[in-house]
């Protein structure tokens, strides 16, 4: 079964800064030298790709050969976890194509053993570690719903990887016994690394069951009582279509490859931050609009908790997380569709608009929208003008689609809006990028309301 090992410290960003220092002094020793080591040139590719802290540190066998690279990043509380998280975001094979997941977590269980716990132990003895993997069961039940997420019976699907001379589609199987690699298995057989095409609706049905998937910028996790089941490295960083790797696929129980089979088409293209991030080992954010959204959303957490003590947007709870994992953009630009990302979108900025402290600021009758406007001006906040208007037209926005019968109002919105020429999925993407704006002003802007 592919079942991958997640280690997580939940803390602050400043605590986990401290800790990561801790962990490099920590390794300097002698007799840890020879198994770690911490990997300047890596972390240092990272810059500011993602929210600091962050640290690589490189793990060696008994030969002293350089195995894998594991990566510790930080995340603020946000989709899925209520406080912040330092956790090995990734062990990036060295000598080979890929790890199997016995070798992952085996790589992460040495980091826990020889790195994490010592440190914990002698420096933050108020923290602990949380690890979870084939035999260490967050949860008391030991027992796996026997579903299609569970079930490997030996068997691969089919998919197609080409286009023959003659128009006919290859087909080939994802079975990663059956491929090439750089190693030279298999001459002659597609590599395993081959990338499949899909459209973008096959993650659908994942976003559709938050409780049972993590849909993540590049990663497709399925859970189960605190354990991960399967996790695989998915290219969701353009807007045309997903790819995976061929043998990527392999590690799929049949049920969910053939899903993947049914939305498998010939055209597409990899992204670049696939291919730098999989192929060259190296850190780079999605420009996709949805994860540059979540990446300024979670920055604005950790920042406004960190200068303010208290957020400008409140947290979104356990309950409401699933607003946050179904965000997308328009895979059939339907309105049903566009009402659901709405929903969220306005459930995430204005409804968590933090009200009981806005009005230390301001003692008044006001709410929502109209407070966060007085409050900017009062704070001498310029150039809120357009962020508040924005707020305005999605308030709109859900009023007149998704609250309420669609009359006359709901025309006035849509041309507001450039819905009379323009898509549902042009509109939309535009509103990704207002939020985004959005979340940088108040980044930006987080000391004004000191």
């Amino acid at each position: 079964m592919a079942h991958f090992t997640d280690l997580i410290v939940k803390c602050t960003a400043k605590v986990a800064s401290h800790l990561i220092n801790e962990i490099r002094n920590f390794i300097d020793q002698e007799a840890l030298a020879r198994r770690w080591s911490f990997d300047a040139d890596a972390t240092e590719r990272i810059g500011n790709t993602i929210s600091e802290p962050y640290a690589c540190f490189l793990y060696k066998d008994d030969g002293n050969t350089v195995v894998a690279l594991l990566a510790l990043a930080y995340t603020p509380a946000g989709e899925g976890y209520n406080e912040g998280r330092l956790w090995v975001a990734n062990v990036v094979p060295r000598l080979k194509d890929h790890l199997e997941p016995l070798e992952y977590n085996r790589i992460v269980q040495q980091f826990a053993d020889d790195v994490l716990g010592p440190v914990l132990a002698q420096k933050f003895s108020e923290l602990t570690y949380e690890i979870s993997g084939p035999d260490n069961k967050t949860s008391s039940d030991n027992t796996v719903e026997e579903d299609d997420d569970n079930v490997y019976d030996g068997r691969y699907a089919d998919f197609k990887i080409g286009v023959s001379p003659t128009g006919v589609p290859i087909m080939y199987t994802c079975e990663p016994k059956r491929l090439a690699n750089s190693f030279g298995a298999n001459p002659g057989a597609p590599q395993f690394l081959t990338p499949v095409f899909f459209r973008t609706s096959v993650l659908d049905k994942y976003r559709d069951e938050p409780s049972r998937y993590d849909v993540e910028s590049g990663c497709l996790r399925c859970k189960r009582d605190g354990s991960v089941l399967w996790c695989i490295q998915i290219d969701n960083h353009g807007t045309d279509c997903v790819s995976v790797c061929l043998g990527d696929l392999g590690s799929l129980p049949y049920a969910q490859q053939l899903h993947f089979a049914s939305q498998n088409v010939l055209k597409g293209e990899v992204s670049d931050t696939f291919f730098r991030s999989q192929i060259d080992a190296e850190f780079c954010d999605s420009p996709h609009p949805v994860a540059v959204f979540k990446s300024g959303y979670y920055k604005l957490l950790t920042v406004g908790w960190e200068e303010l003590g208290w957020h400008l947007l409140l947290p979104l709870t356990e309950q409401d997380q699933h607003y946050m994992s179904a965000l997308k953009l328009l895979t059939h630009n339907e309105q049903k569709e566009f009402d659901e990302q709405i929903l969220a979108l306005t459930k995430i900025l204005i409804d968590s608009l933090n009200e009981k402290e806005l009005h230390r600021f301001l003692s008044c009758d006001e709410r929502g929208i109209s407070l966060f406007d007085k409050v900017l001006k009062q704070r001498n906040v310029l150039g809120s003008e357009q962020h508040v208007k924005f707020l305005r037209d999605l308030q709109d926005i859900r009023s007149t689609f998704v609250a309420h019968r669609k009359g006359e109002k709901y025309i006035r919105v849509s041309r507001r809006i450039g819905l009379d020429r323009l898509s549902l999925s042009e509109v939309l993407k535009r509103l990704f990028v207002e939020g985004i704006n959005f979340l940088q002003f108040l980044t930006e802007n987080i000391d004004k309301f000191k």
